[in-house]
């Protein structure tokens, strides 16, 4: 027998001992071993099927696979296990928003928050939630609350900020962004959702700074390329902008924002016949895009 390797087997020799079953679990599932991490919780759940740890890793050991119907199903039966568990409540909603389930997510959310009501990660989570759903005005007094919990908390401030900015509270975003980026320096989405910001308030060579931050962390950040891009066509640096968005589309073949804003800077440039055929792409990629534009 390999070392490290568990084997069932071994109940034979002495007396099963779920506790310790468990603890070797977990051991082997942090050290990224799921398979073997997989079939030892299944084990404990045999001999105790309303193991309540058992039932919550092996939840989020099966998320981890991308399995997120049999996730929420476990994790659902350690929220029955224990009806109290805010914990459990905030594994099932993650869960739901990883399948995509983001309005089930939200009720686990409210539901563990009723249980306890200063979960800081909980009101993030609920917020993120909300955000994802594109109820923004809902989801900033959760990432305001998190906040008064947790002040140096840097999801809670990027995020925060991104709602902000979609309802036209732009200065408050910014402020937001830089106090992200000061409690998780290094960080190049906030480099980017700052970017954006100063985007907004026209102040684009502010903002192309900020994506330059953000690719010197992340040089195949497709999305910071773009918008670089975008910073580089308002102040009239067409060929710059086309570099940025030739660079998007080759990160990210798909990108019809991409297309559609290389059109623009090549139709800038007067190479109307070339910047056609990247509209019509873009159209292709997305038949709702507003083509022309550099939105």
């Amino acid at each position: 027998m390999s070392r490290g390797y568990i084997s069932v087997a071994t109940s034979q020799i002495g007396p099963f001992v779920p506790s310790e079953a468990f603890g070797t679990a977990t051991s082997l599932h942090q050290q990224g071993r799921l398979r073997e991490a997989e079939r030892l919780y299944r084990v404990v759940l045999q001999r105790e099927p309303g193991h309540f740890d058992a039932l919550r890793c092996l939840g989020a050991l099966r998320a981890q696979q991308g399995e997120f119907d049999d996730a929420i199903r476990l994790i659902r039966r350690a929220v029955e296990t224990n009806q109290q568990s805010a914990e459990a409540l905030h594994d099932l909603g993650t869960v739901l928003e990883a399948a995509q389930r983001q309005a089930e997510a939200v009720h686990c959310y409210e539901k563990a928050l009723a249980l306890k009501p200063d979960y800081a990660e909980v009101h993030l989570s609920l917020g993120n939630a909300l955000q994802a759903l594109g109820r923004h005005h809902e989801a900033i007094p959760r990432f305001e609350k998190a906040l008064a919990l947790r002040p140096t908390h840097g999801a809670a401030h990027a995020n925060l900020g991104i709602s902000l900015n979609a309802v036209g509270r732009n200065a408050d975003a910014i402020q937001h962004f830089e106090l992200a980026l000061a409690a998780e320096t290094g960080n190049p989405a906030a480099h980017n959702n700052l970017g954006v910001a100063l985007q907004v308030a026209g102040r684009h060579a502010a903002a192309i700074a900020q994506f330059g931050q953000a690719l010197a962390l992340k040089p195949d950040y497709a999305q910071a390329h773009y918008n670089l891009g975008n910073s580089h066509y308002a102040l009239g640096r067409f060929t710059e902008s086309i570099a940025c968005n030739e660079r998007a589309i080759a990160l990210k073949p798909d990108y019809a924002k991409a297309y559609n804003n290389l059109g623009n800077s090549l139709m800038a440039l007067g190479r109307d016949g070339e910047a056609i055929a990247y509209f019509e792409k873009a159209f292709v990629l997305d038949p709702g895009l507003r083509t022309s534009s550099s939105s």
